[in-house]
């Protein structure tokens, strides 16, 4: 399979198999934004595009520490998802 890729965004797809021993094509596009610089004007798409998350990313070790990003490749996801990541 080919994906023809017009937007620029990382994506990648992988093959997932549910209860019933179905197989399904999981396809996963991201796409990184910017803020807009005054209230309510246009969001950009970001020059800089963020990989795609293979697997979960602990902040210390695994299973004693927080998730910082989970993997990309839900096998079901309805809607998008939307992070915003800082500190303060």
């Amino acid at each position: 399979m080919q994906i023809w890729n017009q937007m620029g965004y990382p994506h990648q797809f992988t093959v997932g198999t549910d209860k019933a021993a179905h197989e399904w094509i999981v396809v996963v596009v991201k796409g990184t934004f910017d803020f807009p610089a005054t209230p309510g004007g246009p969001v950009q798409t970001s020059a800089e595009q963020v990989p795609l998350v293979m697997a979960d990313t602990q902040t210390g070790e695994p299973g004693y520490s927080a998730t910082l990003w989970e993997t990309d490749f839900a096998f079901r996801k309805p809607r998008c998802d939307v992070i915003a990541n800082g500190c303060a």
